[in-house]
């Protein structure tokens, strides 16, 4: 396994699976858990690009577990992006579920294919009596893993893979608050601040025959000119 940079091992050979990497467009899903608000509530989603606000549309909400699970689903314009959400009001939320999801593809070649994205990574409190604080932060960290087998014929194209790994960058001391009869009426609203990144490296894993068919062929003439010489 190597860690490697884009940038300086970018090869005609291996520039189409990344092309598919740079192109996978990718979801992302936000799970409410232990919360009071609904699809109809006036829910504020928001792309950050300095000092500049866009509003973004949710792709699909829906309400589940007794309405107590609010899932937004939210289709990214790029892969590298910071997103608000606002949630109005005094209400709270128990716990928070964040995931990025993306579709396979495969080049017209089929040398190369991209596997889909799905990940998710739930953020729950140990105290019962905590719910999300009223502004939080999460950074997601997208590394590309690209896989290359190599043909047993020197002469032909090597067979590449790769999907994107995901981590997050969480203080967790900082994700949840105590909430009680004060703190509920002084709440105005939940500032959900989300920031994805591409790594500058990736991880490449390279496969390799234990003998190329030229060796093989090779090995086994001889083999065959010894056992002859013995007869």
């Amino acid at each position: 396994m190597q860690m490697t940079s884009t940038s300086q091992n970018s090869t005609k050979q291996n520039q189409v699976i990344f092309n598919m990497l740079n192109a996978q467009s990718i979801t992302l899903n936000v799970d409410l858990i232990q919360t009071a608000f609904i699809c109809n509530d006036s829910l504020i989603v928001q792309r950050v690009a300095g000092s500049k606000l866009t509003q973004l549309p949710i792709s699909a909400c829906e309400t589940s577990h007794n309405d107590s699970i609010l899932s937004l689903v939210i289709a990214l314009p790029t892969q590298e992006i910071g997103i608000q959400l606002t949630l109005p009001g005094s209400r709270t939320v128990g716990a928070i579920r964040l995931g990025l999801s993306g579709p396979s593809m495969m080049s017209t070649d089929k040398r190369s294919t991209l596997l889909d994205l799905n990940f998710s990574s739930a953020f729950v409190s140990s105290s019962s009596d905590e719910s999300l604080a009223p502004t939080t932060s999460f950074g997601v960290k997208l590394t590309a893993i690209v896989n290359q087998t190599d043909p047993l014929n020197s002469d032909d194209w090597p067979i590449f893979s790769a999907i994107w790994s995901s981590s997050f960058d969480v203080i967790t001391d900082e994700l949840f608050t105590v909430e009680n009869r004060y703190t509920f009426f002084q709440r105005s609203q939940t500032n959900i601040s989300i920031t994805i990144e591409k790594s500058i490296f990736y991880v490449s894993n390279k496969q390799e025959p234990i003998a190329r068919q030229t060796e093989i062929i090779f090995h086994n003439l001889l083999f065959t000119i010894v056992v002859l010489e013995l007869f």
